[in-house]
């Protein structure tokens, strides 16, 4: 049952997707009402306040409608003096500490924004303030664990994707083995061909739920960023009139944002100059653990605190000194103390 609702959920909208087409189609009107030098200046940070200057961090989160998990989920840094996008994907199952998060029913990183939604819902707040509650309580919870700052966020409907790859015309793309799979259950039908093709909506999606790599998760997941910056490029390639307005019509309907559209084409203008060798996507370091208790393998993808601190400092430290062991996780978010080898794990030096 848990691997077909990971099927059913898990396929990506990650930020190269969305980010490439949000800045395709809003370039278009920087190019017309910003200037082309516009670059982001709302959220300008004095030089003395220890940030580097021209350096905007942004939490992308894709929507499961059926459980409001946050099944899809990254952070992602636009770099305006270095012209560079990173992007940092974070695991579904990634543990989180009910200690800190505060609900006794989390234990995964996606399941945060679901609790603050469910319990915005039964203070009566609408659909949209509750979605907005659940993105700032997401984006605190991070913030405060990895240690930086987070300037922007964005709740996405994941079925925005199929629109975006058809709107386009399609995305050409090396399909690297036979992928099939049925589930009635769930109308999902995977059934593709290996070789260079041209995938509709349908078949890209297809393509990015597989999970039947002989290397499991990271097969899926290595897969999931050679696509998607396949995609991006075709996007800023092959775009057009019909298909910015579809665009347009997609996202406004199936994104809740915190991004005004002034900072939107700001942002845009300065992402759309940087090059596709520019763009970084890597996961957050972890790993699931042997529980020799229960003679498995942990459900859990639990992180390396080293590892992953230099992932932050690589991908998202909008500061412009390192961030310190001392400083990061320092409430152990991510931190299991009550299972021996997860906590061991945690606290290891990988090199």
């Amino acid at each position: 049952m848990e691997k077909n609702k990971a099927l059913n959920t898990d396929f990506v909208l990650t930020l190269v997707a969305l980010i490439l087409v949000f800045v395709s189609v809003i370039t278009i009107l920087g190019f017309l009402f910003a200037g082309k030098n516009a670059v982001p200046t709302s959220k300008d940070v004095p030089l003395d306040d220890g940030r580097k200057k021209g350096y905007y961090t942004f939490i992308i989160a894709g929507l499961d409608k059926v459980s409001n998990n946050t099944d899809v989920l990254m952070l992602a840094s636009l770099d305006t003096a270095k012209n560079a996008i990173n992007i940092l994907q974070i695991p579904r199952d990634t543990y989180v500490s009910t200690d800190v998060t505060g609900y006794t029913s989390v234990m995964r990183v996606n399941a945060i924004f679901a609790a603050e939604y469910n319990k915005a819902r039964n203070n009566n707040l609408s659909v949209s303030n509750a979605q907005k509650r659940g993105m700032e309580k997401l984006s605190a919870v991070l913030e405060s664990a990895f240690c930086t700052e987070i300037d922007d966020y964005c709740l996405v409907d994941i079925s925005i994707f199929r629109s975006v790859v058809d709107a386009v015309g399609g995305v050409w793309f090396d399909v690297p083995e036979d992928m099939f799979y049925e589930d009635p259950y769930q109308d999902l039908y995977i059934d593709l061909k290996a070789g260079y093709q041209l995938l509709d909506g349908d078949k890209a999606e297809q393509l990015v739920r597989f999970r039947g790599y002989a290397s499991a998760d990271i097969g899926r997941v290595n897969m999931r960023a050679e696509f998607l910056l396949a995609m991006a490029q075709q996007v800023k390639e092959n775009l057009n009139l019909s298909s910015v307005i579809t665009i347009i019509s997609e996202m406004l309907d199936k994104t809740v944002s915190s991004v005004g559209l002034g900072d939107a084409i700001k942002y845009a203008t300065a992402a759309y100059r940087i090059k596709m060798s520019n763009i970084n996507i890597k996961t957050v370091t972890g790993s699931s653990v042997w529980d020799a208790a229960s003679g498995h393998w942990s459900a859990y993808y639990y992180l390396n605190k080293a590892a992953a601190l230099e992932d932050i400092n690589e991908c998202v430290n909008v500061y412009r000194r390192d961030i310190s062991i001392y400083e990061f996780d320092e409430k152990e978010l991510f931190a299991d103390s009550s299972n021996a080898e997860a906590y061991a794990y945690y606290n290891s030096d990988l090199k």
